[in-house]
């Protein structure tokens, strides 16, 4: 096929546009480059390069870490943009990246504060070059051509997160629908990655590896919506597009391959599609990239459009495999289409269509009910926001169970939140119309509608004599909220009606028995009722009830009230609410609503029935013994559930509890030794940033903003049925960085969680709040925290926690709580002399930046031989730098130092919680990405797992007066211990209100900089398991950095640093 293009004296084009713009030149397509041969067999070709026009990207959103990858081959020294990121499209600012006279340029030339731009020589004319640019927070771009690292830009240059919702090849956005400077040459094989490469990486792709996971599908830079087109349903498919197929493959397929597909190839070298597996995959995206760009001895197919191919492999799927080699057929179902590319026609159009659709709060699945603080016309710092269908919705405040409104048009408007973006401080914004009189439901105090509310702030929760939340059941499209009225249970169910334009607000009601009577605010004026209707202007009420004493009245200081008697048994009712300024309602009648609410409460049907099965990675990166294996989480799917893993809980049979950012809960089932076949379930959805779980007597558990839940499976189905508010707080903030973090257990049944203390109107300055066991009480345990991202349970029940870097905090670092301690964060200034600096803990150990620049939480391992010779460490992870390592803690007669190693293996995301495994013994952790993490992936389950290698690792680290002591689990081979491979540096830190602290000599505490220290002496004991690294003059310090490196006597290397905090220097 490649020889055949060749000879084509006109470039094979397409007439494609690709934006309605008339001033965008068609995307043209020539012979494309020639791949190198792979294991020594022959690569035939990839198709079709772009070789001329303008081709927009389809929107990928945020990504805060990225390698681009491109082929191109100049034509002259004309100067071009093979590609762009578009930042403003109407002033034509983009980051650009231009070829001119033999030079690559990358940069933003139009960024008014730091224009910056870097600049590559040695591009080849008339030659295939391969550019790679790779992006990480911590660096900033680096550009290599031909697998040469050519330039580095700096931190910042780019932001935290780019944004490729609009992305371009082949030329210049000059203004919104205006091209410049288009390319004059070629491009192929483009791939974009979703994480920064290494050299090594980067090599590999210059030298033709395929990397999996790339968001885009190049495809000759044909426009291919593959989920639609890969999977076929023999329910929704004629015979006469199998005919077609047949028919395509007659004509085009049949020179080298037989025509019934059975009888022996006419070319010995084609593959016989009954007798041999497809070597390049037999699915029918894998049978895709094989006609598209050819394999081994198979030529691409690009004769045919991408429709055709996929009528061709359906054919050769369904009538010649599945028919007469059943064994060699590769199933295929509509699940495996959701990680596949799909391209709209109209990119741009596309990325607006996301826009809006986040805008309207409608881009993602949140399971009909999102528990989320809400501003603009509704505001609520903890409200569970209701989708009654039909693009209406209701909201309530969970402090009082009063509606803050309902409204029309949109559910919330997500656009400037985390649950859109991966940075963003904005709330979720009831920006809509909002129905007139919908916010006047609210409950009487004291029973009475006449009693005045009392100022409870700062607490926003109403006491629970009064009014409780206790939780929400699903039930199919159906929400049943569960409150406690002055001691009587009630459910409430709201549901929408139309009469004609007008939406009708059901609110369904089942009160429990009770010996005390209640009264419900209906509306917030004085109204006029007539039996069992109620007006007030345009606004209308209807009673429906068998129960005559449960009726409307008119509350002395003019309110519509309902009045709820006391009863032996429960009561069912409902009160339908609209406002129709037409008056057309007054002669209608809303349909009849009373429900039994009860019986909706013993579990729902399911709701999310597509699961997603996965083959996960083994041997991601490796330490002597461990490896790290990769449990791929499903990025894409079902529900667009963004995948930002923030949690992770395993029940006692080794399913997996994985919880997101946003609120969702999956279990994971079918985690093996290979992981070849591990299955995603949709459990949860709607939760408040559910940042720790554990499972406690098989229900799981969760800490999310406002409360501790319950996820209660009552009918066994994998999908929770009651979302039981196990704990409330009385004052739940609404800040976006207002976090609560992690969930420990303690013996007695308790709960733990951190809660942030600088960035919060809690009354408190951050700490760590103790719930008891039955939920009805808390107090705190420790206070003056900033971000305590996670927490941990030392074996004797003592928590820590981890603190991360910033105001206060001079370091990030791992600290003991316990009743009355102050930690010195958060604001705890604004509290007068409540807390006293003299007294500040200070904690286990200080972890400087380029060890831990953002703490995640702790895990205490037990002695386990399946986990070999780690077990019995405690285990830290780190955000900031995504990595896991453990913590050596040393008892000192006033308390707790200790010395941390990092272990050397790479982590896809910003590392937040770690858990073992209670089948396998190994540590799994999750992780996501976000603000400045260490690592890209928006989302990852990892796993520690011990090979049985041979290593030599360090157990115990301890600072001794003059001296450090390091333990082995091996023999050390004294020939490897030289001095020239040891080195020791020591520095404090300064507690203040400024942002973390310079590093400050231990020996002159006021002069920045770091005390080198000498090591005069390495003495190993005489069972070569511990080594005295001697330090004449040794001081306490809050850091000591010791990097070394030796060998085990079994061969195994080892190397640092290792960091310790130093408060006592006993005698050895």
């Amino acid at each position: 096929m490649k020889n055949t293009l060749a000879k084509i004296t006109k470039p094979f084009l397409f007439f494609v546009f690709f934006c309605s713009s008339a001033w965008a030149f068609p995307v043209e397509f020539e012979v494309g480059r020639i791949p190198p041969p792979q294991k020594g067999l022959p690569t035939l070709g990839s198709g079709l390069a772009m070789s001329k026009g303008y081709y927009p990207g389809s929107p990928l959103g945020e990504l805060s870490g990225w390698t681009l990858s491109i082929w191109f081959e100049p034509k002259s020294d004309k100067r071009g943009d093979l590609f762009g990121i578009v930042r403003n499209q109407s002033k034509g600012e983009a980051y650009r990246l231009t070829y001119e006279k033999g030079a690559i340029s990358f940069g933003d030339p139009k960024q008014k504060k730091r224009p910056w731009k870097l600049v590559v020589q040695g591009v080849k004319k008339e030659k295939w070059n391969h550019l790679v640019i790779s992006y990480a927070q911590a660096t900033g771009p680096t550009i290599y051509l031909n697998a040469k690292k050519m330039a580095q830009g700096g931190r910042g240059q780019m932001g935290y997160a780019t944004n490729f919702d609009h992305y371009h090849f082949g030329a210049a956005v000059v203004s919104k629908g205006k091209y410049g400077d288009y390319f004059d040459g070629k491009m192929d094989d483009f791939e974009l990655h979703n994480r920064p490469f290494d050299e090594k990486e980067i090599e590999s792709l210059y030298q033709g590896r395929t990397f999996p996971g790339s968001l885009i599908a190049f495809n000759d830079f044909e426009n291919v919506n593959h989920r639609g087109l890969a999977h076929f349903n023999a329910a929704e498919t004629d015979d006469d597009y199998l005919e077609a197929g047949r028919k395509l493959y007659v004509q085009n397929c049949t020179a080298c391959h037989s025509k019934d597909g059975v009888s022996p190839p006419i070319n010995p070298l084609a593959r016989s599609f009954t007798k041999n597996r497809m070597e390049n995959g037999g699915d029918p995206f894998s049978m895709f990239k094989t006609l598209t760009y050819g394999f081994r001895n198979m030529m691409p197919s690009v004769q045919l459009n991408p429709s055709d191919r996929y009528k061709v492999i359906h054919y050769l799927r369904e009538k010649i495999i599945r028919e007469k080699a059943p064994e060699l057929y590769v199933k295929f179902d509509q699940s495996n289409t959701y990680t596949m590319p799909k391209s709209p026609e109209n990119t741009g159009n596309e990325a607006e269509r996301i826009e809006e659709l986040a805008s309207l709060g409608y881009l993602r699945d949140y399971g009909k009910a999102l528990i989320s603080p809400v501003v603009g016309n509704a505001k609520s710092n903890n409200a569970l926001t209701i989708d009654l269908g039909n693009q209406t919705t209701i909201s309530y405040e969970l402090g009082t169970m009063g509606t803050i409104g309902a409204w029309t048009g949109g559910y919330l408007d997500f656009s400037g939140t985390l649950h859109h973006r991966l940075r963003a401080g904005g709330l979720p914004n009831a920006r809509f119309e909002k129905i007139v009189r919908s916010d006047g439901w609210q409950w009487a105090w004291d029973g009475k509608a006449e009693n005045p509310i009392p100022d409870l702030f700062p607490v926003t929760v109403w006491p629970e004599e009064q009014l409780r939340y206790k939780g929400h059941y699903p039930h199919g499209d159906e929400i049943i909220i569960s409150y406690s009225v002055q001691g009587r249970a009630v459910l409430e169910s709201p549901k929408l009606e139309r009469i004609g334009e007008n939406p009708v607000i059901h609110h369904r009601l089942t009160v429990h028995a009770g010996e005390n009577p209640l009264e419900l605010i209906v509306l917030d004026d004085q109204p006029e009722i007539k039996g069992k209707t109620a007006t007030i202007g345009y606004s209308i009420a209807w009673l429906q009830t068998k129960n005559k004493k449960v009726r409307f009245r008119s509350s002395d200081n003019g309110k519509l009230v309902l009045q709820i008697p006391p009863s032996d048994k429960p009561l069912h009712l409902n009160v339908a609410l609209s406002h129709d300024e037409s008056g057309s309602l007054k002669q209608q009648t809303p349909s009849h609503q009373v429900v039994n609410l009860l019986e909706w409460t013993q579990g729902g049907p399911r709701r999310w029935k597509t699961t997603h099965t996965l083959k996960g990675r083994l041997t991601t990166s490796s330490f002597q013994g461990y490896a790290m294996d990769s449990i791929t989480v499903p990025l894409k799917n079902a529900y667009n559930s963004w995948m930002r893993t923030s949690s992770l809980a395993f029940f006692p049979d080794g399913r997996l509890a994985v919880g997101t950012l946003p609120g969702d809960v999956w279990i994971v089932s079918g985690i093996n030794d290979h992981l070849d076949g591990v299955t995603w379930q949709r459990f949860a959805a709607g939760l408040y940033e559910p940042l720790g779980m554990k499972v406690v007597d098989g229900v799981l558990t969760a800490i999310t903003r406002g409360r501790i839940v319950k996820l209660h499976d009552y009918n066994q189905d994998g999908e929770a049925d009651f979302y039981e508010a196990f704990f409330n707080e009385n004052e739940p903030d609404k800040g976006w960085h207002a976090y609560n973090f992690d969930l420990e257990v303690g013996k007695d049944g308790s709960f733990y969680y951190g809660r942030t203390g600088g960035f919060s109107q809690w009354s408190v300055p951050g700490g760590v709040v103790k719930v008891s066991a039955d939920g009805k009480s808390s107090e705190v345990i420790g206070a003056g925290l900033r971000v305590p991202n996670g927490i941990g349970k030392l074996p004797d029940g003592r928590i820590t926690l981890g603190d991360n870097q910033g105001t206060y905090v001079p370091a990030s670092k791992i600290s003991i709580t316990s009743p009355d301690a102050f930690h010195g964060a958060g604001s705890w200034t604004k509290h007068g002399d409540k807390y006293d600096p003299e007294k500040m803990v200070q904690p286990i150990v200080y972890m400087p930046q380029e060890l831990d620049s953002s703490s995640g939480g702790q895990l205490w391992v037990e002695k386990d031989k399946r986990l070999g010779p780690l077990s019995g460490q405690y285990f830290h992870t780190s955000y900031g730098k995504a990595a896991t390592m453990y913590v050596m803690m040393d008892k000192v007669s006033n308390g707790m130092q200790g010395a941390v190693y990092s272990l050397p293996l790479k982590m896809e995301s910003g590392t937040m919680r770690a858990a073992k495994s209670p089948v396998d013994g190994q540590i799994y952790y999750s992780g996501l990405t976000g603000w400045q993490a260490g690592a890209t992936q928006e989302g990852s389950i990892q796993r520690l797992r011990y090979t049985g290698k041979t290593g030599i690792y360090l157990t115990n680290a301890k600072a001794r007066k003059n001296c450090l002591q390091l333990t082995f689990t091996e023999p050390v081979n004294p020939q490897s211990i030289k001095k020239e491979s040891f080195s020791a540096s020591a520095w404090n830190y300064q507690w203040s209100k400024g942002y973390g602290s310079p590093q400050l000599k231990a020996s002159e505490p006021v002069t920045r900089g770091v005390d080198e220290l000498a090591i005069d002496s390495l003495k190993l004991s005489d069972d070569g398991l511990t080594l005295t690294v001697g330090i004449p003059n040794l001081i306490p310090c809050h850091n000591l950095k010791l990097g070394f490196s030796l060998q085990g006597q079994n061969g195994a290397e080892l190397s640092g640093p290792v960091y310790f905090t130093i408060y006592e220097l006993p005698e050895s």
